[in-house]
């Protein structure tokens, strides 16, 4: 018995990887991502994108919530980090000893590989299409991008003059924003962090600041929840469209 039990081991199959497990090389392509490489990371970040911490992460992830902000590359680093670019820093390569520095487990998925202290585990996607702000949307123009340098006097002074209204969806897009505001007889549209719709009557210029103005901190670069080819706004940036006189 002992015997046909240590037989049978030696020929046992063993556990099948799914996507992106074990010891993958540089253009290895799944699920729409593709693999580049083992690169190291700078002071001042070699995705300089979006980033954010998540103790569960797994490579795809971190790739979807990049692309959710419109950007085509993701790196993570130390198993948990995920950072988003556009392309690497100067000064950031593919390492040429393959994923010597990438060795630590993902937090969500400890076949996957997720960087090291020093170095990110780098992909793209292979389908990215850039998300817009379409010029004209159901008869508004798009305006221009605007950055809330202080939100709360924006809202308070909006509200006390009673020109604003905010609704909230999951499948926000530029129309379904456009539509509700001119419904409700307002003439200004702004779309906020992919999911949120502000409609008022003027735009204040002592509140508002525009975020096409490289001094600016905020920028429009989320995609809407119910659209990914449009622009909704971002974190902090308001997409605004006004309704033709």
């Amino acid at each position: 018995m002992f015997l046909r039990l240590f037989v049978l081991g030696l020929f046992a199959v063993p556990p099948s990887l799914a996507a992106f497990e074990g010891d993958i090389m540089p253009g290895y392509t799944a699920n729409n991502i593709r693999y580049l490489g083992c690169v190291n990371e700078l002071p001042s970040r070699a995705l300089p994108g979006d980033s954010y911490l998540n103790a569960a992460m797994t490579v795809e992830a971190c790739q979807n919530y990049c692309n959710t902000a419109n950007y085509p590359m993701s790196g993570i680093m130390a198993g948990q980090r995920c950072y988003c670019g556009h392309g690497l820093s100067l000064g950031s390569d593919i390492a040429p000893d393959g994923n010597v520095k990438c060795t630590t487990p993902c937090g969500g998925n400890s076949r996957q590989r997720c960087g090291s202290q020093t170095h990110l585990s780098v992909f793209n996607s292979t389908n990215f299409v850039y998300a817009t702000s379409p010029p004209r949307v159901n008869g508004w123009n798009y305006h221009t991008c605007f950055m809330e340098p202080s939100w709360d006097a924006v809202l308070e002074n909006l509200v006390a003059t009673n020109q604003l209204v905010f609704f909230e969806r999951n499948d926000m897009r530029i129309g379904l924003c456009v539509d509700e505001c001119n419904k409700r007889g307002y003439s200004v549209a702004g779309l906020q962090a992919g999911r949120e719709c502000w409609c008022g009557r003027t735009i204040d210029d002592r509140y508002w600041s525009d975020a096409n103005d490289p001094s600016c901190r905020m920028t429009c670069g989320t995609i809407c929840a119910g659209n990914k080819a449009q622009i909704c706004g971002g974190k902090e940036a308001l997409a605004v469209y006004l309704k033709p006189k």
